[in-house]
């Protein structure tokens, strides 16, 4: 039952059908030596785990494109040499005749070669090319300007006059990258439909920023999912602000087209709701944005009575800002003339909405400079916020470039969202006799676990606590005892529910299918929508702002296996995690007797309203 192997006590018989034979030992041997050799260098090549070297690539010049029109022979008379011998009017109307009906084929095949050409850019992750379609100008034809008069012989101008209305180069490449995506059985179908509704005009560009992230980190998604965050780095810059997190947090960071997965302080947001209150004590609420260096690039016009109107507010400019794709606004911002005295008086008047580029609205202060103004969809064009009205610029091609800049900002960098993933059984205390935990007490009931509350023993620490606020509680509803191990595949998924789309209903189931599908299966995940805006409340903390700050100091203990403070740091995050809520967009209630329409928006939801 077991396979022979070769041993110093083997030994060989040789023989030719029946008959056997006699063989000179000694090269036997000597055989026998050279295969025992080789094996072992082909061991010795195992161990070293090589890696097949990858051939290399021969370029050639495929673009090269000669006309098949040279390649017919002369009796046709359609190439380099014409027609040759008798040159009738006939025939040189039929050589003419049969020319321009093979131009159409020539055209067609240089197109070909020339998109072979691209074809490596064309299917990059990071495609930097604002084509999707390409030809070439025909060239070394006799008498092609008679068949072809005013003929583009510049390829670029030549595939513009072909191909510009037929190229959006933005959906094409979203095409191209939905192939590249789909060749590792990933989709992005689901994401790009529901981002419709969040985004607007803008989703194709922004939903391709999306793909080109994922798919330039694809390696690391791919083979880093199953791996948790490292604790073994100490150093400041791998604790916060860091992208030392566990594979499965930048895989659904990226799956949810959250920009900046970076481990951060999500409560400090560049989004500020600000809280007044009058002589009568009544409040209300204005908002602001900053940009990274903290200057103020948008703010609200009008006051609001309720935060909640002012964060509505919020949520429509910045959706109205970025409901313009680049090309309509390049477009549109060539049409600004510095140069033209009447462009001053234009925007001014604003005669056939020559002010407005999207839903931005150019302004003209008395003193001659420039600001703009975000307004809605409606017809009435009412105004929700303001930039750079108090600190306006001075020259036209200032305000060009600050209008690019915004776009670009809000489509590309400005985000309140992030992830934060707890890991239970790294918050399970492993030693004995930390300092906020008197000792360990557990016994096992029908092979679950059960945590044992104030057992005193001798040796416990002076400042101990009872043991349900030393353990992590897996008491879902109202129960004396906890009968479950609260560590053991269980994780918490922490998410700032404040964030435009992290607000919105649709997007939060689809959030919690893809942070359930992409989890093991095995591991229970807990995922919590919860925080403000550090700025919008009077007092210094809140329930994300404590988290923050009781995550940051576990994990500098526990990669520094700092001990002493590990116990009192687990406690913290203990509680911490204990106090996150859920938060909901707010709802109101209906009179009955009103007529109802089927909006859902600011109806009472069960489990996804406040009252």
């Amino acid at each position: 039952g077991r396979k022979p192997e070769l041993c110093e006590l083997s030994s060989f018989s040789y023989s030719k059908g029946s008959l056997p034979l006699n063989i000179n030992d000694k090269k036997v041997q000597e055989y026998l030596e050279t295969l025992q050799r080789e094996e072992e260098v082909m061991r010795d090549n195992a161990r070293l785990n090589k890696e097949l070297a990858l051939p290399q690539g021969t370029s050639y010049d495929i673009a090269n494109y000669a006309t098949i029109l040279n390649e017919f022979p002369d009796t046709y008379g359609v190439g380099i040499s014409g027609i040759i011998g008798n040159k009738t009017p006939e025939r040189e109307a039929l050589a003419k005749q049969l020319k321009g009906y093979l131009l159409f084929f020539d055209q067609i095949l240089a197109g070909y070669f020339k998109h072979l050409e691209k074809v490596k850019e064309v299917l990059s992750v990071n495609g930097s090319l604002k084509r999707t379609f390409f030809t070439q100008a025909l060239k070394n034809i006799k008498g092609f300007e008679e068949l072809v008069p005013d003929y583009l012989e510049n390829d670029d101008e030549l595939t513009d006059s072909l191909y510009e209305e037929l190229d959006n180069s933005v959906e094409r490449r979203n095409e191209i990258l939905d192939h590249l995506i789909s060749r590792f059985a990933e989709t992005f179908s689901d994401y790009t439909f529901l981002m419709k509704s969040l985004y607007g005009k803008s989703t194709d560009e922004i939903v391709l920023s999306n793909k080109e992230k994922f798919l330039s980190e694809y390696k690391s998604l791919s083979k880093d999912r199953g791996l948790g965050y490292n604790y073994t780095l100490f150093a400041d810059s791998d604790l916060w602000n860091t992208n030392n997190i566990s594979g499965v947090q930048k895989r659904i960071a990226r799956l949810l087209g959250v920009k900046n997965y970076q481990q951060r302080s999500l409560s400090q947001s560049p989004v500020s709701i600000i809280k007044t209150e009058n002589s009568e004590g009544k409040a209300s609420y204005t908002w602001k944005i900053k940009d990274a260096e903290s200057n103020i690039i948008l703010s609200s016009v009008n006051t609001y009575q309720i935060e909640y109107a002012a964060t509505k507010n919020l949520n429509e400019a910045i959706y109205q800002t970025i409901q313009i794709d680049q090309e309509d606004l390049e477009n549109a911002l060539k049409k600004l003339d510095e140069d033209d005295p009447d462009t001053i008086e234009k925007l001014k008047n604003c005669q056939d909405d020559y002010c407005l580029i999207g839903n931005i609205k150019i302004r003209v202060s008395a003193g001659g400079n420039y600001y703009f103004e975000i307004v809605d969809d409606t017809v009435e064009k009412n105004i929700i916020a303001t930039h750079k009205m108090t600190n306006p610029y001075s020259t036209l091609q200032e305000l060009k470039d600050g209008i690019r800049e915004i776009v670009r900002y809000f489509k590309y960098d400005f985000t309140e969202e992030g992830i934060f993933l707890v890991e239970h059984l790294l918050l399970k205390p492993t030693a004995k006799d930390y300092k906020i935990v008197g000792g360990i007490g557990c016994m096992s009931i029908e092979e679950t676990f059960k945590v044992m509350y104030d057992i005193e023993t001798e040796d416990s620490a002076t400042e101990s606590v009872e043991y349900s606020e030393a353990f992590m509680s897996s008491c879902e509803e109202d129960c004396e005892t906890d009968v479950f191990d609260p560590y053991s595949y269980r994780v918490s998924v922490v998410l700032p529910g404040f964030a435009y789309r992290f607000q919105d209903p649709d997007f939060r189931r689809y959030a919690e299918t893809v942070i359930r599908q992409e989890i093991p299966a095995h591991v229970l995940a807990k995922i919590c929508w919860v925080g403000d805006r550090l700025s919008e409340k009077e007092a210094a903390q809140n329930d994300l702002a404590e988290f923050e700050v009781a995550f940051k100091k576990y994990l500098s203990d526990k990669s520094k296996n700092n001990t002493a403070n590990l116990g009192n740091s687990i406690h913290d995050l203990l509680i911490a995690l204990t106090n996150l809520n859920n938060i909901y967009r707010p709802g109101r209630l209906l009179d009955c007797a009103m007529e109802d329409d089927d909006d859902l928006d600011e109806k009472i939801i069960l489990g996804q309203s406040n009252i």
